[in-house]
This record gives C-alpha cells, structure tokens and sequence, in this order.
C-alpha cells in the first residue's frame, strides 16, 4: 500500500492542498476512494455546462456523489 512518504519519495512537485488531503485521508483510512475531476478551460464555463456534464457522468455511475463548488 502507498503511504505519502512513497509519494513524497517519488514526487516530481509539491503536492497541492488538495493532494494532501488525499494523502491525509488514505494514510489515516478517512477514505477508501477519493476522485476528483478539474476542469480547466480557455474561456470561462456556464454553471449550467457543468451541471449538465455531471448529470450525464452522474447517469453512468449512479453511485456517484457529486459537490458542485
């Protein structure tokens, strides 16, 4: 199993708040699973867009549960 001084071993950059939490959580067994999507965009994105991305995504994986920030 990876633990984040694997990760910090191997890393090629910092890892972001974001990863550290990840990292927190695994090493902690807060999570068993954590996914996360970024989107990135030239121009910027209708909330609606995205509303109507995830509900098609959420149609694929009904176990899915979504935060929308």
């Amino acid at each position: 199993m990876a633990v984040s001084s694997d990760f910090n071993d191997r890393a090629l950059r910092k890892p972001t708040d974001l990863e550290k939490y990840y990292i927190f959580s695994h090493d902690n067994s807060f999570n068993l699973s954590v996914y996360s999507v970024t989107v990135a965009s030239k121009k910027p994105l209708q909330h609606s867009t995205i509303l109507t991305a995830l509900q098609h995504l959420y149609r694929k994986l009904p176990n899915l549960r979504v935060c929308v920030e």
